[in-house]
């Protein structure tokens, strides 16, 4: 049981400096699909 909590926090640990070292193509994604989305949104509606 304990070196399982021992496990968990050291997979938390790794996806965060995955998340850290993606951090700004994550953002620019988001950031394209929103871009994407309002122009689907307003094209619709015009």
């Amino acid at each position: 049981r304990h070196s399982m909590s021992i496990l968990l926090f050291f997979a938390s640990l790794q996806w965060e400096s995955i998340v850290e070292e993606s951090e700004d193509e994550i953002c620019s994604l988001i950031a394209q699909e929103a871009d994407y989305l309002a122009d689907k949104l307003c094209s619709e509606k015009s």
